[in-house]
């Protein structure tokens, strides 16, 4: 009873699972690179990557001129009328 089934492993265990990867070419069958992975080291290199780019896009928004098209967002266009305006020409046709 010491050892636990095969279906009811934790998550950590499956995680911790290697497999091997084999890129090849397809015509002459070569093998090209095999890597041992793991869905752990899958998700920690995912997870990397994804706070990596959100670094650089937030950097590309803070540090270059485009941060000031986000930087007006917000306030209306000087050449809009107000809502208020706007309002009172529509209930004004009919």
């Amino acid at each position: 009873m010491s050892e636990i089934p095969s279906e009811k492993k934790s998550w950590l265990e499956r995680m911790k699972h290697t497999y091997r990867l084999v890129i090849m070419n397809n015509e002459t069958f070569e093998e090209i690179g095999s890597y041992q992975l793991s869905l752990f080291n899958v998700y920690i290199f995912l997870s990397t990557l994804m706070v990596v780019v959100a670094f650089l896009v937030i950097s590309l928004i803070i540090f270059t001129p485009s941060s000031g098209i986000f930087r007006d967002m917000g306030t209306p266009a000087p050449n809009r009328s107000s809502s208020a305006s706007t309002r009172m020409s529509i209930h004004s046709r009919s």
